[in-house]
């Protein structure tokens, strides 16, 4: 490293940045106004926000806008803000460059509610974007100031209307994710078969895409009898416009750097060192935005650089190997899981990529018949993914990492890198090959010391995951009426972070939206090969006749090679043996107790969750005749309860006087929507529970709800902020 200073400079620089982000340090001017206006938007009320437009995305039934050089109209002030992202209802265009006023109500980003979960605010703040608005009321008030800005916008928003007159439909949307690098084209089908195969990384402007294109431009710039320095510099200019043009991701970025230096060796006479160059390109992206350096994206782009730096030279499959190697860590970090298959997958997809890429570029150029070459070849990869995602362990879902875990991998990945390295026979190598999946293993050892019980924020919905000491796993209810694709972006996300690759059992209490939307998406994910969860048991509450959904989620449970168990009040479950053993007993549906005019929630699946002295029950929406019915089937157990699920929501029309007084639960969990428009959980329900001595927990307010026991004493955690939901015992 003294033979390049100015590679260790940059490096002691990044180090500095990030020990200055780890410490709360703030790196980056912040707008002068944004504490006034934080503290204005805690009020929802509405206000008038202008900026000029610098991205208009136009879907089937939105439209979003990213609004830059924004200002904050109130009370005859003015206040400076940061991007602000606005979505509008229905595909209305914009024109980019346009300077809009939208009056709305201006929120800030949320940022996660459960463990695993998406954090879109981090993701905002990466962007710049300080404020959402949504539905606002929009005009167009003039023309902005940014004329560069408007021109990139109006060359990409070109570039994907002609991809989509172009080529075909399940077409354009891959192309236009690799060229314009914009992924709201794709079809979620699509994002889940490249993921799984390992080759996520082709959807996105990457290092292999800026060099094709770069050298290419150069070489034919150079065959047009051009002198090499003008053909560099308009080669280097050509690819800083498409930087810019494709939205600065991290990956081009730093190709573009890289190559911009790698030319200007080239020009000078000097020898181009790619340590040097990729630390400069890191370094400068940090500077700009030091949040990347928590970000996965920015992670796995420069680790994959540094292992060719290191390693480069090798056979295709050896430096396949090793670059899984060195990204599996950060990879479980932010993902939780690993595609199987991706070195084979990439040792075929990746030589094929400067193909598609040609070809693209030159139906774009030349349309019309000359769209083929580009279209057979996405969709053969398509076909291959599509294949891969078929085979048994497509992925392996190992939850997130713990410390000694990675502690543990990186001494056994020292050791296999040295011996690779000083064994140069292929046959020497196989014992190192070989050692790869015992590294592996080592993310598998996920002891559970306890039962433990997540309470996830669903939105308006429960959703309930019980992790028993034995091992099994079981999901109780998982749908919202207010959060969208809730079991795709809140509940396989938690089961993905806590190394659930099974769901044994899938209990369904009654069949509301507000119950099932999240089992049906994961039971449709599951039937269409769109992730490696697998479900062994979906459980259903007993129907003398059963309704339509009932039949749907039947049928549904069957095409994802599930069992359906029919279940009512007097079942039980047994999980485990001795200090293991875990009981859960069926409390409800009573047939007895169904009216003339069936009640869904009467007729509320009720669990009863036993495990040492801990009990737990889990009440579904139950209420009426089945809250009766359960009443009388508690008051002859004569038990009380450590915690209770909140029937319901916490509407008033359950979890009555008598039932608390038979229950006299320590823990209350309500599962609620914040801010719904059914007003719950209703006062006159906190009362209760307040009058009972019941220590109440809400995910509308705390977010997710952990509840671990041994079977002795238990501890009750909330996922917000220490100040908005301290630990309780």
């Amino acid at each position: 490293m003294r033979r390049r200073p100015l590679c260790l400079l940059c490096l002691l620089v990044i180090g500095v940045l990030y020990c200055m982000q780890v410490l709360g340090i703030p790196l980056r001017r912040e707008t002068p106004d944004i504490r006034a206006v934080d503290e204005l938007v805690r009020t929802p009320f509405t206000v008038d926000v202008k900026g000029e437009v610098i991205r208009c995305e136009v879907q089937d039934d939105y439209t979003v806008l990213l609004l830059d050089h924004s200002t904050l109209f109130h009370n005859s002030r003015q206040f400076e803000l940061n991007k602000v992202r606005v979505t509008l209802s229905g595909a209305a265009g914009c024109p980019v460059g346009a300077l809009v006023c939208v009056r709305g109500i201006l929120e800030k980003p949320a940022g996660p509610t459960n463990p695993g979960q998406f954090d879109r605010a981090a993701w905002y703040a990466l962007q710049d974007i300080g404020y959402i608005m949504k539905n606002p009321e929009m005009r167009i008030v003039g023309t902005g100031r940014n004329p560069f800005g408007s021109f990139c916008a109006v060359i990409r928003q070109n570039l994907s209307d002609r991809l989509r007159a172009v080529f075909p439909g399940d077409v354009s949307g891959i192309l236009n994710a690799m060229l314009v690098g914009d992924k709201a084209m794709l079809d979620p089908d699509e994002k889940s078969l490249y993921r799984l195969g390992g080759v996520s990384h082709v959807l996105a402007i990457s290092g292999l895409h800026i060099t094709l294109l770069g050298m290419g431009l150069f070489r034919i710039l150079r065959g047009l009898r051009l002198r090499q320095t003008p053909a560099a510099i308009l080669s280097v200019s050509a690819l800083v416009i498409y930087a810019f043009v494709t939205g600065l991701s991290v990956a081009t970025v730093r190709a573009a750097v890289m190559f911009g230096l790698f030319m200007l060796a080239k020009l000078t006479g000097r020898t181009y060192d790619m340590p040097t160059a990729m630390a400069l390109a890191c370094l400068l992206i940090v500077i700009e935005n030091p949040l990347w350096l928590v970000n996965a994206g920015f992670l796995l782009s420069f680790t994959a650089v540094v292992v060719i730096c290191a390693f480069g030279g090798r056979s295709p499959f050896a430096s396949g190997v090793i670059l899984y190697v060195c990204m599996l860590p950060v990879i479980l970090i932010f993902y939780y899981e690993v595609p199987v298959y991706s070195v084979p997958v990439n040792l075929v997809v990746v030589p094929l990529m400067p193909f598609v890429l040609g070809f693209a570029i030159l139906g774009l150029v030349l349309g019309g018949k000359f769209h083929w070459p580009a279209t057979l070849l996405v969709r053969l990869l398509h076909f291959l993914l599509d294949e891969t995602a078929r085979l048994p362990a497509v992925s392996l879902i190992l939850g997130k990492p713990k410390i000694w875990q990675i502690a543990v991998y990186a001494i056994l990945a020292l050791i296999f890198l040295r011996g690779i390295t000083v064994w140069r026979t292929d046959r020497k190598r196989l014992v190192f090959y070989a050692m790869v999946p015992l590294m592996v293993c080592v993310f598998l050892i996920r002891p559970r010391p306890g039962l433990k019980a997540a309470f996830l924020d669903v939105g308006q919905g429960d959703g309930c995951v019980l992790m028993l000491p034995d091992g099994a796993n079981v999901l109780v209810d998982g749908g919202s009426t207010t959060n969208y694709e809730v079991g795709t972006w809140r509940i396989l996300p938690y089961l993905k972070y806590e190394g659930i690759r099974r769901l044994d059992y899938v209990v369904v209490t009654h069949m509301d939206n507000d119950h099932t939307s999240g089992i049906r998406e994961l039971l449709e994910s599951v039937r269409d090969h769109r992730t490696a969860l697998r479900v062994g048991t979906v459980v259903l509450p007993y129907r003398d006749e059963p309704t339509e959904a009932w039949l749907e989620m039947s049928a549904l449970a069957e095409e994802a090679g599930a069992r359906m168990l029919v279940v009512r009040g007097g079942d039980s479950f047994l999980f485990g043996t001795g200090k293991n053993e875990t009981r859960i007993d069926v409390l409800g549906p009573d047939p007895s107790a169904e009216g003339d005019i069936p009640d869904e929630n009467a007729q509320s699946v009720v669990l009863g969750v036993h495990f040492g002295d801990f009990d737990c029950l889990l009440t579904g929406d139950v209420q009426g005749a089945g809250e009766e019915a359960l009443i009388r089937r508690l008051a002859g157990a004569r038990e009380t309860w450590e915690v209770l699920k909140v029937a319901h929501h916490g509407s008033r029309h359950a979890t009555t006087e008598e039932f608390l007084e038979l229950c006299l639960p320590a823990v209350s969990v309500i599962s609620a929507g914040k801010k719904n428009l059914y007003g719950h959980p209703s006062d006159e329900v906190l009362g209760r529970l307040d009058a009972c001595g019941s220590l109440v927990c809400r995910t509308d307010l705390q977010g997710a709800v952990t509840v671990e026991t041994d079977g002795k004493s238990f501890l009750v955690t909330t996922f917000v902020t220490a100040e908005e939901g301290e630990p309780v015992r």
